[in-house]
């Protein structure tokens, strides 16, 4: 009976755990606190993983981990000369015995910058390293490809050997044992470019993502598309025309419906002097690089990072982000998000483990997809209430839902509620009830009694917490009904709620009743010289509309009794502004942009 009851448990376990049966853990590694260690970099490699990065020691050194699949410490070592800062940017698994750290120094004596490759065994001893020639040259991301490696990054010179004054696109091939076979300086001289990654294409090609000031100081996304000699087949640009997009093209990704995906930051608008806004943003384009859409992940805040994308087994995207939110300028966070090829969000998570009325910073600047479907990230940790005083090096393992174990998925408890419903309806006529609900992943299935209502309901790509949306009821019968309505996940878990209905005869000049989930609508957000307020009811008295702004001061109030009226905003500072709506028993708030 006992063995029964155990593989019923162990069967209802399965079931509602879907494929979420990774290890997981949410590790800090203190070295001291003079040290400020940070992982940069990691990989998963016979089932461990191994980390790399900085550490004061007293120069910056490099530092390497390897951990179980627990995050349990089974090697450290920390490489380099006394008279040297070192900048690792990469792994490469070279071969079953050795892995490769590729990155940058600085001589402390001669103040040469030029690059640097570490080769040690998986027990983190070293077995070798050199140092390219070439200074003021640096390699920021890799790939193999044919059983050659090409490096992007950026380059102070052009290909005749001559200085430049802003930097260019590098491009960079070796054959397997890392000796340099051609290179290019890629890009308008005296112009900054730059080159954060470089993938393998479609088409036997390479892309560089990058970055450009090219177009009158204004920074711009770049795209390289080069041959494996390093020829230019082809450059693109993306991004507002207008406005600053930060950081560039930070990672390329292909889509499992042979796309790719672009990603990096976007710069958003300026408000209060000095404070810059930023989106994290996502750009899908075709073979031929022609934009198929662009997707803002997460609200617009200060000081957003994107740091890496991964395409998942799954045939989805995972991208980590970093945030500073304006209200804790002093908290650090980093943030999950998986997508699918729409762009739809099919989760997002946020890891921060400390209280955050003290000094927080959680920073992570590498992730991967582990070999258990799960994901694993590496950064540097501060929290002065969990994590002590000093700095510490950070190593986080989730499942495939970005759970790790300890806060992260604290709210995807799968909840449905039905807000508002009418009192009465009409037999067979459509009535809709106002839902609101939330869980551990989308697409979201929703039924109303039996019959299926909404079928793959996503987050927005803004990401709020909740999901409000309409549902329809059909009621076939008259007298006093009950609505029962559920919500169901991917991983099958469902929730429901009920509320009472009376469904009558209606005449057939009876207006059959239209219910919205906002009486208010306030559009375009972002608005540049107006904004228009649209009432979904009809006003039985005037409405008061007050516009102010983010310390609360009024910059513009109308009464009305229109269904829609249109505010003129062009006399308004670019910035962030808030906006209410009183009166017909309406109390509604929202925040909106000025561009």
């Amino acid at each position: 009976m006992r063995l029964v009851f155990l593989i019923l448990l162990l069967l209802i376990i399965a079931k509602f755990s879907g494929q979420a049966q990774s290890t997981e853990f949410f590790k800090t590694y203190d070295f001291g606190s003079t040290t400020y260690p940070i992982f940069n970099s990691t990989i998963q490699f016979n089932n461990n993983i191994y980390v790399h990065g900085k550490i004061k020691s007293p120069n910056q050194k490099i530092l390497i981990v390897k951990a179980d699949e627990n995050g349990l410490v089974l090697d450290s070592n920390i490489i380099g000369e006394d008279t040297v800062s070192y900048f690792p940017c990469n792994f490469i698994i070279v071969s079953d015995n050795n892995i490769l750290i590729v990155g940058n120094f600085v001589d402390a004596i001669t103040s040469d910058e030029r690059q640097y490759m570490l080769f040690v065994d998986t027990n983190l001893v070293q077995t070798s390293d050199s140092a390219y020639a070439n200074k003021l040259t640096y390699f920021w991301g890799n790939v193999k490809l044919n059983q050659n490696y090409y490096f992007g990054g950026a380059t102070k010179y052009n290909n005749n050997g001559d200085s430049l004054t802003a930097y260019n696109v590098l491009f960079w091939k070796t054959d397997t044992n890392f000796n340099k076979t051609t290179s290019n300086s890629i890009g308008l001289e005296n112009t900054l470019d730059g080159s954060y990654n470089i993938t393998a294409g479609f088409d036997n090609n390479l892309l560089l993502g990058a970055i450009t000031n090219k177009f009158n100081n204004q920074i711009d996304w770049y795209l390289v598309n080069a041959d494996t000699t390093g020829q230019v087949l082809g450059e693109y640009y993306y991004g507002s025309p207008n406005k600053s997009d930060y950081d560039g093209i930070i990672a390329i990704t292909q889509s499992s419906d042979s796309n790719y995906f672009l990603t990096g930051k976007f710069y958003m608008y300026d408000f209060g002097g000095g404070n810059f806004y930023y989106s994290a943003k996502v750009i899908k384009i075709d073979r031929l690089f022609n934009t198929i859409w662009t997707k803002q992940i997460g609200t617009t805040v200060k000081g957003v990072n994107v740091n890496k994308t991964v395409a998942t087994i799954d045939g989805n995207q995972a991208i980590l982000i970093q945030r500073n939110p304006v209200a804790l300028p002093s908290t650090y966070y980093s943030q999950l998000t998986k997508f699918n090829n729409d762009g739809n969000v099919l989760w997002s998570r946020i890891y921060l483990q400390g209280d955050t009325t003290q000094y927080v910073r959680y920073r992570a600047w590498d992730l991967i997809e582990t070999s258990d479907k799960g994901f694993a990230f590496c950064g540097s940790a501060f929290d002065t209430t969990n994590v002590g005083p000093n700095q510490e090096a950070w190593l986080v393992k989730t499942d495939s839902l970005g759970c790790d174990g300890l806060r992260s998925c604290n709210d995807t408890a799968l909840v449905c509620q039905i807000l508002q419903a009418p009192d009465t309806a009409c037999k067979n006529n459509t009535a809709w009830l106002q839902v609101r609900f939330k869980g551990r992943s989308a697409p979201y299935f929703v039924y109303t009694n039996t019959t299926l209502a909404l079928d793959s309901v996503y987050y927005p790509y803004t990401l709020p917490l909740w999901i409000d949306t309409l549902v329809s009821y059909l009621p076939t019968d008259t007298g006093m009904q009950q609505v029962i309505v559920k919500v169901q996940d991917p991983w099958g878990w469902n929730r429901s709620d009920t509320v009472q209905v009376y469904v009558k005869n209606c005449g057939a000049n009876v207006m059959e009743e239209t219910w919205y989930p906002k009486k208010v609508e306030i559009y375009p957000n972002p608005a540049t010289s107006e904004l228009h307020v649209k009432f979904r009811i009809l006003l039985t008295e005037p409405a008061t509309i007050t516009m102010y702004d983010m310390q609360g001061k009024v910059v513009k109030q109308i009464t009305t009794k229109n269904n829609e009226t249109v505010i003129g905003i062009s006399d308004l500072e670019q910035g962030v502004y808030g906006i209410r709506v009183i009166g017909n028993n309406i109390n509604a708030s929202e925040r909106f942009v000025k561009w």
